[in-house]
C-alpha cells in the first residue's frame, strides 16, 4: 500500500533539535518540494499566523519552490505594475511588486482612507479620459467640409486641436 492510500499515520519520528529528545504528541510533516497540497497548506498557515517574520519566511520558501504559487486573496493590478492583494476574511491588504515577489502585509484600517481617496481620483481621471476619447471618436465631431470660395469649415476635433487630451495629460502629471 502506498503512502497516499494510508491516510494519517506515524510515518516520521520527530526529535527536538535543541534537546535531541523525541517530540511527544501528534505531529504532521509537510514536504512542499514533493507535495503541492503541502504548499497550499503552508500558504494558508502563512496567512493565518500573527508571526509576520514566519509568514514572510514561508512565502519565500514556497516561492523558491514554486514561483507561481497562488494565494486566495483578490488581486488588483496597479498602474505601476505592482499588485494589491486583499484577503476578504480578515480585511488584510498585501502589496507585492511582482508575481514572483513576497507580499508585504499592510494594516488595512490604517490606510483605507488613502486607498479610497486614490481610487476616487483615479475614477475621476478615467472618466475624463473616457469623455475625451468619446469626443475624438465621434463621427459627428470629425465632419468637416469645404464651403463656397474654398472656405474650410473645420470639425469640432479640428477646432479642439488636442486641447482636451493635453488638459487631461497635464492634470495627470501634476498628481
Amino acid at each position: 500500500m502506498s503512502d497516499q492510500d494510508k491516510g494519517l499515520y506515524n510515518k516520521y519520528r520527530i526529535t527536538h533539535r535543541e534537546t535531541g529528545s523525541e517530540v511527544e504528541g501528534a505531529c504532521f510533516v509537510l514536504r512542499p518540494e514533493r507535495d503541492p497540497a503541502a504548499r497550499v497548506a503552508l500558504l494558508r498557515y502563512a496567512e493565518a499566523t500573527n508571526n509576520m517574520e514566519l509568514s514572510a519566511d514561508i512565502w519565500k520558501w514556497i516561492q523558491s519552490i514554486d514561483p507561481h504559487a497562488e494565494c486566495s486573496e483578490d488581486v488588483y493590478p496597479l498602474l505601476d505594475g505592482t499588485e494589491v492583494l486583499l484577503s476578504p476574511g480578515d480585511r488584510v491588504l498585501f502589496h507585492r511588486t511582482s508575481r514572483e515577489s513576497i507580499p508585504l502585509t499592510i494594516d488595512a484600517d490604517s490606510i483605507i482612507d488613502d486607498v479610497l481617496m486614490a481610487y476616487g481620483a483615479a475614477l475621476q481621471i478615467i472618466s475624463q479620459q473616457r469623455e475625451a476619447l468619446e469626443f475624438y471618436a465621434s463621427e459627428e465631431n470629425n465632419n468637416w467640409w469645404i464651403g463656397g470660395l474654398d472656405e474650410v469649415i473645420p470639425s469640432e476635433v479640428m477646432k479642439d486641436a488636442g486641447a482636451k487630451a493635453r488638459t487631461i495629460l497635464k492634470a495627470m502629471h501634476h498628481e
